[in-house]
């Protein structure tokens, strides 16, 4: 059985999502996220979440594989057992990460 994971990225207004059909646990989604920020930091002159969540989508797309790990998405797919919300913080200027599992219970994956 999969691990589906629907992701939203939201900023100044701007919302968009992403899909994940399979191994949508934490340590995956979480770290790939982490990743991606960590690698973006400074691109970009403001948040972007549109950027952020299309190099997710790249960076899931290991060279030789037939289809990426992230997908786009229209909205949260309302099957899946994760869902993460990537929020920009206005205040402290950081991108916000938090989950919540299939029954709307906060997951926690170790952050402080």
């Amino acid at each position: 059985m999969s691990t589906r994971a629907s992701i939203l990225f939201r900023e100044l207004g701007h919302e968009l999502y992403l899909d994940r059909s399979h191994d949508g646990f934490p340590e995956n989604v979480v770290a790939d996220i982490k990743e991606v920020i960590q690698q973006s930091e400074g691109s970009w002159s403001r948040p972007e979440a549109g950027l952020l969540a299309s190099a997710l989508v790249v960076a899931g797309w290991p060279s030789g594989a037939r289809l990426p790990d992230y997908t786009i998405s229209r909205g949260i797919a309302g099957d899946e057992s994760y869902r993460y919300f990537v929020v920009w913080n206005r205040t402290s200027r950081e991108w916000e990460i938090t989950a919540r599992n299939y029954n709307g219970d906060p997951v926690d994956f170790g952050d402080e």
